[in-house]
């Protein structure tokens, strides 16, 4: 599976989508208006889905 911790939420839902892979948002921090969501960590569950934990920058974790 890829590594998507940095990449922004939607980009990795879309992928996701794309393959045909279950997967589930968990959010880590509270959100705020007109940040960026972006994913902080993956996991894989014993029913093959994707658990991504995603939390609100104002910056990007990778370039």
């Amino acid at each position: 599976m890829k590594d998507y911790i940095g990449q922004r939420l939607e980009d990795v839902e879309k992928d996701l989508d794309n393959q045909k892979i279950s997967y589930k948002v968990v959010e880590n921090n509270h959100n705020v208006d007109g940040d960026v969501t972006l994913v902080t960590n993956q996991t894989i569950l014993q029913d093959k889905t994707v658990l991504l934990t995603v939390g609100k920058f104002l910056f990007k974790l990778k370039d």
